[in-house]
Order: C-alpha cells, then sequence, then structure tokens
C-alpha cells in the first residue's frame, strides 16, 4: 500500500509540473510584454504574519523519515507591497498583482524540513535580473488558544462538497467520486485570558479580524465517506480539536430542470459551472414538491458537472446533482463580446464589460451597431487602462466607479462632457489623453482641460509627475475634486491668474491660497492679506513643521492640512470658527493645538489620526463631528459647556483613559469610544437618554454606573468589556438592547429590578450567578443570558410572558434540568434533549409557552408530538412556539389565551384542525382556521381536505405564512380590499431564524403554487401580480358583486351608520380611510364610488321606501 501511494503522490506531481510548464509557456509573450517597461529598481517592504495563518497545511515526503509529513506553508504573496522606480526617477506603487503581472520570481527557502518558525525569513524576489529582499516575519498570535469546542455538524450526503477525480490503478482510468469540504462548523473558542468567542462558517473574529481553521480528514478515493460519522481535525494557531460530521440520508427522491438561462462563451468548464442559472424542481422522498429559483438561498445547493467541450448552440450538456438525485440538462451558449449592452439612439450603450485583460479596448461597434454611450463597465477591479473609441458620445459619472485599479484612460473624439467627479475614486488613474480630434477638451500632460485651456477639468488622482498648468488657466478648482494628497503642480511664470512664492501659490491679489508644494518644509507664516484657504492647499507637505495662519482666515477647510506628518505646531488666530472635514487628518507630529475661543463646529475626522495627546473642546462648540479624533493619541479630553452632540466614532480607538460627559451633551454617536483600550471608568451626564450601538465597546471599563436619565442601552454598547465587573443601572423601565453587555464578565452584578426587556444575547457569556428579574421586565430575548456558565438562580414574574426558549441555553441552571419538558416558574420553557412524548401535557398553572419552545431546530423530536393539550391557566402561546410539530393533528386553544405569537403554527403540516374554546375574548376559529375575535384577520389556516378555501367576507386582513401549511390549490378572496401580509399565500424553506420580528427580512421565502379566485385590481390581484416568483402564484377573476354584501363598506357583516361613516370619510378623503370595500361600496353597481351611493346607503339605512334592496338600480 505504501508504494501504490507513492506512485500516486509521485504521478501527481509529474501531471501538475506539466501544466505548470504549460501555463509559464503561454504566459511567456505576456510576461516580456508587461517587463518592457521604463523599469529601474524595485523593492519590497518587509512583511509581518501571524504564526499558522495566511497559509495552509501541506505535505511532503521526508526521505530521512521515509514517510509523508504535513507541515505548514505560508503564503505571503497577498501582503506584498512595495515602490517600483522607473528609468525617469518617478515612483509607482506595487503589489501582489503587479508582481504576478510582470513575472517577478519570488522564491524562498521554506520545506519539509527547513519548516518556519517565530522569526525572521529572508525571500528573494528577481525581475529581469534585478534582486531584492524582503523579510517575512513570522510573529505569535495576538492571544493564546486555552479550548476549542466545535459541536458536531450534519451533512446531507452528496452536499457541501464538489466531485473530484482520481486515478484508480486496477480499473487504469480515473474515477470520478464525491469529497466533502464545506464544514459550516459552530462552537467556542476560549483564550487564556478568559475571554472566548463565537466558532462560525469555519472561523471566529477576534478584535475585527477573522481567522480560519485548517481542516483535515480522512476522506480519499479509496475511503469515500458513506452515511454515518466521521471525524474531522480543526486546527488553529497550533492547537487543534476534532467534531463529528454526520453524514445523513438525502432526502431528496429526484429532481427536473425546468428552464436553463443562456450563458456565454467561456474559457475553461470550470467557468461554465458558475455561470449557469437554471430553475429546478425538487420531489421530496415524503412527496413534497419544491420549485427552486438560482437566486434563492437553499441550505442544500446542487453540484453541477459538465458534459464534454461545450461550444455556441443549444446542445451543450450538464448533470446536477442534489444527494444521490442528478438530472440531465442543456444549455444555450451565445457568443461573448466581451460587453453587455442596450440599444438607445441608434446605437448601444456599454453596460457591463465580462472581458478579464488588463487592457480594456472598447470597439466602435457590435454586432453591426456603432457604440454611443457608456453606462458602467462594471467591477474591473484589475483593469489598468481603457481606450474609448470616436463613437461614443456620452459617459455616464458612474461610468468608472469600480476600475480601482485603471491607470490610464484615452478619450476618444466624440465625447462631449467630462467632470472631476467621474473619476474621484480612481486612485491610481496617472493620466488621461484625450483624441486630438475632440472638439471639447483636449489634455496636457494626461491632465484634462477645455478646448479654451481656461479651466482644468480634470486632474488624475495618481498622476505624480510634475505638471504645468497653462498660464491661460483661470479656474483650477478641479484639483479640489482629486482625492489624492499627491498633487504636484506649477503654474507658467506668465499666468495672470496665479502668483507662486516661496513654494506656495496665491491667487495674484493673494487673497486666497491655492497650493502649496510637497516639497515646502521648515516654518511657514501665512500673510495676513489671506482670507481662503482652498481645499487640500497643504495636504501632503510632509515636511512642514510649523504653521502661522493668517488672522484673517475664518475656516479650516476640507482637508487643508492632511496628511502633513511633520507638522507639530500650528497657530490658530482668534477669528477661526470653523475647523473643517479631515483638515488636520494624519497629521501625527502635532501633539497639541490650541483652539480658538470663538470656534463652533469641529467637522468629520478633523484630527483623525493625529498626534494630539489632549483635546480641549472650546465653550462655543455645539458639536463634534463623527471621528473627529478617532484613532488620534488623545489621552486626555475636556469637553465644552456648549457641547450637545458627539458624533459616531468621535474618539474611536484613541487611548484616553477617564471620561467625563457633562449634562450638556444630549447624544453620544455610536462607537463614539469603541475599541478605547485604556478607557478605565466613566462619568455619565443628565442630558443623555440612550447609549448608542457600540459607544463603549471593547474598552477597559471596570465598573459602570447607568444614570436614572438614560433608558436605553443599544446594540453591542458594551460589547466585550473585559474587565466590566460592577455594574448599575438606575432608570426607569431601561431597554437593553442586543448584545448590548455580551461577553463582559459582571461577576458582582445583580439585574435590576428597573429594567422592561432584555434583547437578544445581551448578557450573553457573562459571569452572573444570578437572575432575579424585577416585575418591569416584560421581555427575555434568544440568548439574553445564553452561556452564562456560573448562572444557576433564575426567578422570573408573572409579568414576563414573552421569552425564547433559548434565553438560558448554556447556563449552569438549564444544563442541570432533565431531559424532557423544562419549566421556568409559570414558563413552559422547552422540550429538552432527544425525545419527545407523543402526547404533549402543559401543566395546569403554566402562563406562557415560551417563543420556539417546541421549534424543532431548538428541540429534540418534537416531530413525534402528535397532540398537546394546552392549561387553562395558560395567557400566551410564544412565536414559533410548535413550529416544526410536523405531526401535530388538531389543538384546542383554551379561553384564557389572550396572546398568540408570531408564526406559532409554522410547519405543522399535519395540523388540520385548530379549535378555540368559544368563551375565548381574544381569538375564535371557523372550520379549523384561526381568526381574531370578530374574524377581521386570519392568522392560520390548515391543512385543507378540498384543497380550495373561500376567505370569509369579514377578513380584513391576512397575516403573513397564513396558507404555508393549508396544501391549498385554490383561495378565493370575495372582498376587493383585504390586506395581504408579506407571504400571506407564502411559505419559508428555513424556519430557524430566532429574530421573528425580521423573518421576511431574512428567511427564505416563496409563495405557494395556488390560484387565487379574487376580482380583477383588488388588493389580491395586485399582490399576486407584485411577487417575485408569480410564475408560481396565478390569479383567477370572479365577480364578486355575486356574493357581496352591498352596503357593507366595513366588512363586518352589518349595514348601519358606521358604514355611512367610513363612506363619507372616504369620499373626503380622509386619512386612514383609503382602503374601503369599493365592490360593497358601489351600490347603484355603476363601477364608481361617489356620492350617489352615500345618498343611496343613506336612504337605505333610513328604511325610505324603493330602497329596501342593494344595489340599487333604478
Amino acid at each position: 500500500m505504501r508504494q501504490n501511494h507513492k506512485l500516486t503522490k509521485i504521478f501527481k506531481l509529474v501531471t501538475v509540473i506539466a501544466l505548470m510548464a504549460c501555463l509559464l509557456m503561454s504566459s511567456i509573450p505576456i510576461t516580456n510584454a508587461a517587463s518592457q517597461t521604463d523599469f529601474k529598481n524595485f523593492s519590497i517592504d518587509d512583511i509581518e504574519i501571524i504564526q499558522f495563518t495566511n497559509g495552509y497545511y501541506t505535505e511532503d515526503y521526508d526521505y530521512d523519515k521515509d514517510e509523508y509529513v504535513k507541515w505548514y506553508n505560508y503564503d505571503y504573496s497577498s501582503k506584498i507591497v512595495g515602490t517600483a522606480t522607473l528609468t525617469d526617477g518617478s515612483t509607482v506603487d506595487i503589489d501582489d498583482a503587479w508582481i504576478y503581472t510582470n513575472n517577478v520570481n519570488i522564491t524562498d527557502d521554506q520545506s519539509v524540513n527547513n519548516q518556519w518558525g517565530l522569526g525572521s525569513h529572508q525571500v528573494t524576489a528577481e525581475l529581469e535580473g534585478i534582486k531584492t529582499t524582503f523579510n517575512v516575519n513570522i510573529v505569535k498570535p495576538p492571544f493564546t488558544v486555552k479550548s476549542i469546542e466545535i459541536n458536531d455538524i450534519d451533512i446531507v450526503e452528496y452536499t457541501s462538497g464538489y466531485y473530484t477525480k482520481d486515478y484508480d490503478y486496477d480499473k487504469d482510468e480515473y474515477v470520478e467520486w464525491y469529497k466533502y469540504n464545506n464544514f459550516d462548523v459552530r462552537g467556542t473558542i476560549t483564550f487564556n485570558d478568559g475571554t472566548s468567542c463565537d466558532i462560525s462558517y469555519g472561523g471566529f473574529e477576534y478584535k475585527d479580524t477573522y481567522y480560519s481553521f485548517d481542516f483535515e480528514n480522512d476522506q480519499s478515493y479509496e475511503n469515500q465517506w458513506d452515511i454515518g460519522t466521521h471525524k474531522v481535525v480543526a486546527k488553529a494557531f497550533g492547537f487543534e480539536t476534532s467534531f463529528n460530521c454526520n453524514i445523513k440520508e438525502s432526502p431528496y427522491a429526484s429532481i427536473e430542470i425546468l428552464s436553463v438561462a443562456p450563458v456565454r462563451e467561456k474559457e475553461n468548464s470550470w467557468d461554465y459551472e458558475y455561470a449557469l442559472k437554471f430553475v429546478y424542481k425538487v420531489t421530496y422522498k415524503d412527496g413534497r414538491v419544491e420549485q427552486r429559483n438560482p437566486d434563492d438561498y437553499y441550505d442544500d445547493n446542487p453540484t453541477i458537472s459538465i458534459i464534454g467541450d461545450w461550444q455556441i448552440g443549444k446542445e451543450n450538456e450538464f448533470i446536477v446533482h442534489l444527494g444521490k438525485a442528478t438530472a440531465k440538462g442543456y444549455a444555450e451558449v451565445i457568443p461573448d463580446y466581451g460587453f453587455d449592452f442596450v440599444a438607445q439612439n441608434d446605437g448601444f450603450y456599454i453596460t457591463n464589460c465580462t472581458l478579464e485583460d488588463e487592457d480594456i479596448i472598447i470597439p466602435e461597434e457590435i454586432a453591426g451597431k456603432k457604440v454611443i454611450g457608456i453606462t458602467s463597465l462594471g467591477y474591473r477591479y484589475d483593469t489598468k487602462s481603457i481606450t474609448i473609441p470616436d463613437s461614443v458620445k456620452t459617459i455616464s459619472e458612474d461610468a468608472f466607479e469600480d476600475c480601482s485599479s485603471l491607470q490610464s484612460l484615452t478619450i476618444g473624439g466624440g465625447v462631449e462632457y467630462l467632470s472631476a467627479k467621474m473619476f474621484m475614486r480612481l486612485y491610481n488613474l496617472s493620466e488621461i489623453n484625450v483624441s486630438s480630434n475632440n472638439k471639447n477638451y483636449l489634455s496636457i500632460e494626461g491632465v484634462v482641460y477645455n478646448s479654451a485651456v481656461d479651466t482644468m477639468v480634470v486632474y488624475p488622482n495618481g498622476k505624480s509627475k510634475s505638471h504645468t498648468v497653462p498660464a491661460s488657466v483661470s479656474n483650477i478648482d478641479a484639483i479640489t475634486e482629486s482625492k489624492s494628497d499627491n498633487i504636484n503642480i506649477v503654474f507658467a511664470d506668465e499666468s495672470k491668474y496665479y502668483k507662486t512664492v516661496d513654494g506656495v501659490t496665491y491667487t495674484v491679489d493673494m487673497t486666497k491660497v491655492v497650493l502649496c508644494n510637497k516639497t515646502k518644509g521648515g516654518k511657514y507664516t501665512m500673510p495676513d492679506s489671506v482670507t481662503q484657504i482652498s481645499d487640500k492647499a497643504f495636504a501632503a507637505c510632509k515636511n512642514l513643521t510649523d504653521v502661522n495662519i493668517s488672522k484673517n482666515v475664518t475656516d479650516i477647510v476640507y482637508s487643508a492640512f492632511r496628511g502633513c506628518t511633520s507638522l507639530n505646531n500650528v497657530s490658530l488666530p482668534s477669528n477661526v470658527t470653523k475647523i473643517s472635514n479631515e483638515a488636520f487628518a494624519k497629521c501625527t507630529s502635532l501633539k497639541d493645538i490650541s483652539l480658538s475661543d470663538n470656534l463652533e463646529a469641529i467637522g468629520d475626522s478633523a484630527f483623525y489620526e493625529s498626534g494630539l495627546a489632549k483635546i480641549t473642546i472650546p465653550d462655543k462648540v455645539k458639536s463634534v463631528d463623527d471621528y473627529a479624533f478617532a484613532k488620534s493619541k488623545v489621552q486626555t479630553i475636556t469637553i465644552g459647556k456648549s457641547v450637545g452632540t458627539i458624533g459616531e466614532g468621535t474618539f474611536q480607538q484613541t487611548p484616553v483613559i477617564n471620561v467625563s460627559i457633562p449634562d450638556n451633551v444630549k447624544s453620544i454617536g455610536a462607537s463614539a469610544f469603541y475599541l478605547c483600550e485604556n478607557l478605565k471608568s466613566i462619568n455619565l451626564g443628565s442630558g443623555l437618554t440612550e447609549i448608542k450601538d457600540c459607544t463603549f465597546a471593547k474598552t477597559a471599563l471596570n465598573n459602570v454606573f447607568i444614570p436614572k436619565n438614560i433608558t436605553k442601552i443599544c446594540y453591542k454598547a458594551f460589547e466585550n468589556c473585559n474587565y466590566l465587573n460592577d455594574l448599575e443601572i438606575k432608570g426607569d423601565n431601561v431597554e437593553i438592547g442586543e448584545c448590548a453587555f455580551i461577553g463582559c464578565p459582571l461577576k458582582n452584578y445583580s439585574p435590576s429590578e428597573n429594567i422592561s426587556n432584555y434583547g437578544d444575547s445581551s448578557f450573553r457569556y457573562s459571569k452572573i450567578r444570578n437572575f432575579h428579574a424585577g416585575k418591569t421586565v416584560t421581555e427575555i430575548a434568544y440568548n439574553a443570558f445564553g452561556g452564562c456558565k456560573e448562572l444557576s438562580d433564575i426567578k422570573i414574574p408573572d409579568t414576563v410572558l414573552k421569552i425564547s426558549s433559548c434565553a438560558f441555553d448554556g447556563t449552569k441552571w438549564y444544563d442541570a434540568q432533565p431531559d424532557g419538558s423544562v419549566y421556568l416558574d409559570h414558563i413552559y420553557l422547552r422540550n429538552k434533549g432527544e425525545s419527545a412524548p407523543q402526547n404533549l401535557t402543559i401543566k395546569e398553572g403554566t402562563k406562557t409557552i415560551a417563543d420556539g419552545a417546541l421549534f424543532n431546530v431548538f428541540c429534540g423530536a418534537t416531530e413525534n408530538i402528535k397532540t398537546i393539550s394546552l392549561p387553562d391557566s395558560l395567557i400566551r402561546i410564544g412565536d414559533l412556539a410548535f413550529n416544526g410539530c410536523t405531526s401535530l393533528t388538531e389543538i384546542t386553544i383554551p379561553a384564557s389565551v389572550e396572546q398568540i405569537g408570531d408564526y406559532a403554527f409554522l410547519g405543522c403540516e399535519s395540523l388540520t384542525s385548530i379549535n378555540v374554546d368559544p368563551n375565548n375574548k381574544f381569538y375564535s376559529s371557523e372550520n379549523g382556521v384561526l381568526f381574531n375575535k370578530n374574524k377581521t384577520e386570519l392568522i392560520y389556516c390548515p391543512k385543507q381536505s378540498s384543497g380550495e378555501y373561500t376567505v370569509p367576507n369579514s377578513v380584513k386582513t391576512i397575516k403573513s405564512f397564513a396558507f404555508a401549511n393549508s396544501g391549498t390549490e385554490r383561495i378565493v378572496i370575495n372582498r376587493t380590499n383585504v390586506k395581504l401580509e408579506d407571504y400571506a399565500i407564502g411559505y419559508t424553506t428555513e424556519p430557524w431564524i430566532p429574530v421573528v420580528s425580521e423573518v421576511t427580512k431574512k428567511w427564505s421565502t416563496k409563495n405557494l403554487d395556488a390560484i387565487i379566485c379574487c376580482a380583477k385590481g383588488s388588493t389580491a390581484d395586485q399582490y399576486v401580480q407584485n411577487t417575485k416568483d408569480n410564475d408560481k402564484l396565478k390569479c383567477e377573476y370572479i365577480d364578486p358583486t355575486i356574493i357581496i354584501d352591498f352596503g357593507d363598506a366595513n366588512g363586518d357583516g352589518e349595514i348601519n351608520a358606521k358604514d355611512r361613516m367610513m363612506l363619507t370619510r372616504h369620499l373626503a378623503k380622509w386619512s386612514g380611510y383609503e382602503n374601503i370595500d369599493m365592490t360593497a361600496a358601489d351600490l347603484n353597481n355603476d363601477g364608481a364610488v361617489n356620492a350617489k351611493d352615500r345618498m343611496i346607503l343613506t336612504r337605505h339605512i333610513a328604511k325610505w321606501s324603493g330602497y329596501e334592496t342593494l344595489p340599487y338600480t333604478k
């Protein structure tokens, strides 16, 4: 076996080497072309990589050990950055794409016998005989892994993987087999400092960085996985653990391809696999049928095999695999012109480019028609140059928005309009060349001017070479639209509009600073004649150290001194009232600044990443805008007496230690102090009413006092404050938002009596030991205390009716509960364990059934439950309470029930009848269908034996998923104004999202394959026409006048003064009275609702002779 294994490896190695040789030979012409530039030399910066990241485990033969050995091979290519110097002395930034394009040879000494450890390792890069070296520094992770716990996963056979081929020596041929590789694991990784992170999607996030696991298993051609349990090893940072992958039997009986979209011609078969879009029908082994569309998400997606070499035409064969079910399909391949386009004005407008070339040449014609416009070129991240022909007249403002690597652009003679905004995001664009045939524009040294050469139109962001502005130019506002900090221009000596003095250019009257030469250094004193500074005038002047600003300047404008990294002293005059966006951003040497007492506004990112160590905000400042001091070095903050608003992220990631928010501050923006890792204490003023998203997340706070004025603590407000043990909340009816205190230890915190609700995961993973909820609490949401491993003492007052069955998952209390029905005081929490009784009785005294209590995603074997007996004490049935009880056939709702949560019966496929006690004051039933008390809302229609259902005329609203499990093929809606909520005639394929308030946004939802019988133009008709997959849901129009109660405008089954009032207010266009039953209100049956109908109704109610019968047709 070993020898055979060696031969297999050697055979594969030879094959790979041969393929690489072919690829290398085929790339030689391109490589030579790419490297024949004005290239002189290049350098690459040293790279830092965390140990056991940015690489992969591989296997090589160790001749000393005479066996194959697994080792970790680092791949640092994506991190390469550096500088290339051209022969003219200019430089360009280089990255991994530049290395690849120019075929730079990278070599290092990694091998199975020389595996890289911690420390520095030298790498050599060579291009055309020129060599350079750089170091790859392997450093320790920012954490030490203590343990990794990964839950076992279930995978349906022949899904979550791909078909591959290996050589079978016995058969002397390549044989196809299925390999599983998509391990969507969940679990927890714990670090030595006691903190932990959730594991999801094959990795985890630590301090905003995502790390992936490496997975190993024993799959091979000789050892293909079958149904059953298989071990998988997960590795991360030298630590490894294992979990079981349970391959389950496929539930799919067959699949049928219904339609296939045409696909453009591709070079490789795998390109066709990704490009194919088709609609297919899935038949399950239990008889269910489902139609699937290509753009929708499903847990199990099919695998595609391309058969043969595809050609232009319709007979291109492919096989679709879903589990063991397969189907054959045929696709039409159409020519690929390299562009998407639409016809307009006797020509084509380009809407997308599908070419993968770095150099794009747009054709004059496509399929015999002129190309006259460009709307968009799509996502062209790798494109370096674009040539536009003379036929193009129009270019949209967003045409080049996603061409982020574009360096050179050639514009034809037909283009009629250009603006700087078209090129704002093209940071690498170094030149724009305009055809000499263009009558509107010309280019000089890659810069665009109007034809009169008095206005600069576009200054490319990536231009680094010096440019001389012609003397005739009076307007250079285009440079303020440029996002580059490296504007390098000089002005002709004979210019009548601009004057340069000692490296600084002014308007000729010396009232406005236009631009400073980037090489200017030392001290600069601005003349007092200056009243204005142009945007970005001094940006990236990296040698400036001292600046005295004119006493007549009032506004330090946008990016005025951005990136002046040596600037350490700025003298601001007392007249300055505004410091605009990014004015001093990235001034890393600016450690102190005295702000004018007259200052009124500090703009977005004004001191972003500056070196300021302390800041005093003057008393006239009313707001400090978003990210104003983010990532600066500020340790001390004094906030002025007039500041009412502190913006989003204002002090984010600063080393501030203590913060006192004065009473005048009414609002602090989201993430204002996010990741301030030295922040140990805060004092919150009386002006605040809420703490917004992530405001103090990931700080070093160890105790927090939240005063009475604060009534809302929002999403992740204190997330992962790893030292926060003491917490006091004083407000009344305080709302704790989602993940508000997730990951905070809170060892000394006992939950307050004054909380109104606990949001999703609000105290998850804390070290709380007891939870005695106060009487003000009304809701405890999903995983609110999940993972609180020390929580053993829980008491819930009768006021709590809405609670998630997963609220206390992973707590000491829940883990101690025996399998079966779990109760928490007056709450039926859930069914625990892997079994459930066929006949479930909820004990007397229970007041609420938790959200998802029998949801089969959270609970075991609930599909076995056939009957549920509810107690007379029950007040609430929770959201998704019985979801997945697929064998439940009948249920009775007692008179005591006041609330039935959203989607409570969704997924109850066998349920045929819901019976409501006639004495119930809130709900009713008719023929087994659930309604509100007066039957104006249809809540849930269980399985119908006849396949047809007629909605009662009293119904005004059909709730979401009301017909999800009804099995109805025809639904009759006589009323013209019935409101159908989202997916009222729909169902969900993913009923697992715990946050049901966002169900229609997150679930994968479909409409039933049914016929809606309704009036043309009715709300039901509009519902069908507006559905995305209306090929399944169809209308059959009926005449509603046959069975409508004429005069019953409000649909309550009676004709009285209420109907007349509703009709009167509808005709007067009162708000809220727009939606009445137009058929019932058309009392003379003339097709219109107007004052005549109101008169007829008035006389009918007054019992006038001749008006006894409606509709009135005399």
